[in-house]
């Protein structure tokens, strides 16, 4: 935001490696300034990776990883989804269905 009150866009650059640009009907989860994305489809795949890209960074440049999910039960690959963040009761809805 500027010191005038407008809003603008501003690129920053992304250190690590990023979610497939082509991913569509996926879950998108801000909490805690960071942004988790979970499954879709690329439009060839139905995906069931998890991402997380640190958007509370303060600098020119913002942090993203693939979260590796261990233990059981194992991730689906799912499309289609929705998800909630309820900072409260530090809890995420799942309302996949």
């Amino acid at each position: 935001m500027s010191a005038t009150g407008r809003k603008r866009w501003t690129s920053k650059k992304v250190n690590g490696k990023l979610p497939s640009p082509e991913r569509g009907y996926h879950s998108s989860t801000l909490a805690d300034g960071r942004l988790f994305i979970f499954g879709g489809s690329d439009g060839t795949s139905i995906l069931g990776d998890v991402w997380c890209i640190e958007l509370g960074t303060t600098g020119t440049s913002l942090c993203s990883r693939r979260i590796q999910c261990r233990g059981s039960p194992r991730l689906m690959p799912i499309v289609g989804l929705a998800a909630a963040f309820v900072q409260e009761a530090n809890v995420s809805l799942d309302l996949s269905g």
